[in-house]
């Protein structure tokens, strides 16, 4: 028996990369997950990876920048299992033209709404439910970009999300839930490649 055995992940980000192998992980750890991100295509592929491993996953399609879809989407997540164990913020993207100077309003919008807000509202779905079960885990996936200047606006967002821990960790302390928070390197994935 593993330490996530029966436990319900809710993975942001799920349907390629780091959000991908993460729930495939847990998958082979004896948890059962629900695979959250926009591309349904991608997350089908995924939750039938899963299937085919005899794990249990759920699949739901949402842009985690619509805070009204993540809080529809997580009410009904909750009346599947009726918990939620752990939650990964794992979502996040780039834009090519990233640089101040170069980059538009719209897309300065949306990179904070995806990679901070996008964050902070999974953490406004999950909460009630770990609150209730005096348990959970909060971990939230951020660049390096944190710690590092570029030039980009995509750096914007990252101590955000990293920072939200300690806030997380007060608030998670008094319910008897815990909260961590990992930082990603720069990868070969399709989108990393983009802006090399």
């Amino acid at each position: 028996m593993t330490a996530f055995a029966g436990k319900v992940v809710w993975m942001t980000g799920a349907g390629t990369g780091i959000g991908k192998a993460g729930a495939l992980m847990f998958t082979q750890e004896a948890a059962a997950v629900a695979l959250i991100g926009r591309r349904r295509d991608k997350l089908d592929e995924v939750a039938a990876e899963i299937q085919a491993i005899g794990g249990k996953a759920a699949v739901e399609a949402l842009d985690v920048a619509d805070r009204k879809q993540v809080g529809v989407a997580g009410k009904r997540l909750l009346k599947l299992p009726g918990r939620v164990d752990i939650l990964v913020n794992n979502a996040g993207l780039n834009v090519v033209n990233r640089r101040l100077d170069e980059i538009t309003a719209e897309d300065w919008d949306y990179i904070l709404a995806v990679n901070l807000t996008g964050a902070f509202s999974k953490v406004q779905a999950a909460m009630p439910a770990m609150r209730n079960q005096k348990d959970g885990l909060i971990i939230n996936i951020a660049s390096t970009a944190a710690n590092r200047v570029s030039g980009g606006i995509p750096d914007a967002p990252e101590p955000g999300r990293g920072e939200m821990g300690w806030p997380l960790r007060a608030t998670c302390g008094r319910l008897g839930a815990s909260r961590g928070a990992l930082q990603r390197v720069p990868l070969g994935t399709r989108q990393a490649r983009a802006f090399n």
